[in-house]
């Protein structure tokens, strides 16, 4: 009994020391290979790192693109409305147009009496610049006052041969002609413009009732007649 006994423990003793040295050569192992891949010696028993990744390769920069030029700034809108003049064929009132069958009036533009005038000013121009070329119709002829002095920014014309809405529509298209743009501000009333020029052609019908500072306008006015007043 005494022979099994010491016979175990020397086996336990055997073992012991195998796994011991096992131990041992797995360490020394194991520590060889990691000096051999990092340089450095490492402890097994250490916990393990891993290595850090590849680092990456740096992303290629954008290109810059040149800054764009600025958007023209729009025009400031004018506030001001637009000038009802400058609209063609506004004509209405007594200056609407009529058909065109013959000439209103039984007078032919185009051998009407061709208005004269005095001279005025190159600031502002006289109404015979304005009106340069025009021929009255409707047997249109000056009002000469000789009280008055003869304005030439302000012209007056007289017929009693037409009514008022034949004169109007045959002044009207005798403006066109001219190349005016016309448009009625009143019934008896006419913006006509060109090239910068304005020119108000009104229609008075019974000139006994205009008025200039409290005396009457055309005191040679024939009863019967009408007024068509020019002025710049």
């Amino acid at each position: 009994m005494r022979n099994l006994l010491v016979g175990l423990f020397w086996l336990w003793v055997l073992v012991a020391l195998s796994i011991y040295a096992y131990r041992i050569w797995r360490r020394v192992s194991r520590g060889s290979d990691k000096t051999a891949s990092d340089g450095a010696p490492v402890d097994p028993d250490s916990p393990v790192v891993s290595a850090p990744a590849a680092a990456r390769p740096p992303r290629p920069a954008r290109p810059v693109a040149p800054p764009a030029a600025p958007a023209p700034a729009a025009e400031p809108r004018s506030s001001m409305p637009a000038d009802a003049s400058s609209e063609p064929g506004a004509r209405s009132g007594l200056f609407a147009p009529t058909p065109k069958v013959g000439t209103p009036g039984g007078s032919d533009p185009t051998t009407g009496t061709t208005a004269e005038f005095g001279e005025g000013s190159e600031l502002r121009p006289t109404v015979a610049d304005a009106l340069s070329g025009i021929a009255m119709p409707c047997d249109l002829t000056p009002v000469v006052d000789t009280g008055r002095r003869l304005d030439p920014y302000r012209v007056a014309f007289t017929t009693d041969t037409s009514p008022a809405a034949e004169v109007g529509a045959a002044v009207g298209d005798e403006l066109e002609r001219l190349g005016f743009a016309l448009a009625s501000t009143a019934s008896n009333q006419l913006a006509a413009t060109k090239d910068g020029t304005r020119v108000t052609v009104t229609i008075h019908t019974d000139p006994s009732t205009v008025m200039i500072a409290e005396a009457p306008a055309f005191p040679s006015a024939r009863p019967g007649s009408l007024i068509v007043e020019f002025q710049t």
